[in-house]
């Protein structure tokens, strides 16, 4: 426990969320200098609707990645050890240092502790499915507003944040963006490592069952339920029974993200085109 704890401690997964909660709440106390030039209350009104949405969304990060990274971990590490366990079986029978009824008896014990993980994963994804769900979609939606603004010149930032284009609103968006990226995929690696250590013991169980053929029928009978249950339902966490965090799902939400970039790209340099020839027939 205390070296699951350690390893949690000092990623640099935690070390950025931190950095973003920070981040965001000092340049929100300086981009309200963007409306010096209204009276007073205005300008305080305004403050306050830039920053209290900042501050309610970093403060929601803060409260679920934690004990979500803490969660993760120690499944991965769990789902990990009993992976390694199971290997141990297939390299003391390659090495003839075990009987093979010995052999049996620890592959159901290795299949026990394996179906025990998968019920605390899916009990668990069942409390943090609906919040991963509504954070990832928020880091998305995030996401992609900033890189239309950066590549389209907009005035108005998510969330009531109204931007100019002095250094401090640069960096101040350019940061945001760094952060909500570094979340979006911190959390969803994290929650997609879960689900590669947990159908890796698959791998392993064909490896046993192909090394030692006299045993094939024995070994796949302990088996056989444990695979087809974990390629009719893969053990990981959902955002909302929806998805499954896994890399593939990661994969799609960087192509998706790098193609929405292109699209952005391609219709600035098109405006920006357009506006050019009609300056210089005028």
């Amino acid at each position: 426990m205390f070296l699951i704890c350690q390893e949690v401690a000092f990623t640099p997964f935690a070390f950025a969320l931190l950095f973003l909660h920070a981040y965001q709440f000092s340049p929100g106390l300086t981009v309200s200098l963007s409306f010096i030039d209204y009276e007073f209350p205005v300008h305080l009104y305004l403050f306050l609707f830039q920053l209290g949405p900042l501050i309610i969304c970093s403060y929601g990060q803060l409260a679920l990645t934690f004990p979500f990274q803490y969660i993760c971990q120690c499944l991965r590490l769990q789902f990990q050890l009993n992976n390694q366990f199971a290997q141990n079986i297939l390299s003391q029978l390659q090495n003839d240092k075990m009987q093979a009824l010995e052999a049996l008896g620890l592959l159901e014990m290795s299949r026990e502790r394996h179906w025990r993980l998968t019920k605390v994963t899916r009990k668990l994804d069942g409390i943090y499915s609906g919040a991963l769900f509504v954070l990832t979609g928020f880091d998305v939606l995030a996401i992609t507003l900033m890189i239309g603004i950066a590549m389209g010149g907009s005035s108005k930032v998510p969330l009531g944040v109204f931007a100019t284009n002095s250094i401090v609103d640069l960096l101040f968006l350019a940061g945001c963006a760094f952060g909500n990226s570094f979340l979006l995929f911190g959390r969803m690696i994290t929650a997609a490592s879960v689900n590669s250590q947990a159908q890796a013991i698959v791998d392993i169980y064909h490896e046993l069952a192909e090394t030692f053929p006299e045993w094939k029928h024995k070994i796949e009978s302990i088996t056989s339920a444990t695979i087809q249950r974990l390629r009719d339902r893969p053990v990981g966490f959902t955002a909302w029974r929806l998805f499954l965090l896994d890399m593939n799902f990661i994969i799609t939400v960087i192509g998706a993200l790098l193609t929405y970039l292109v699209v952005v790209y391609e219709m600035t340099s098109k405006n920006d085109d357009s506006h050019g020839s009609v300056n210089r027939t005028g």
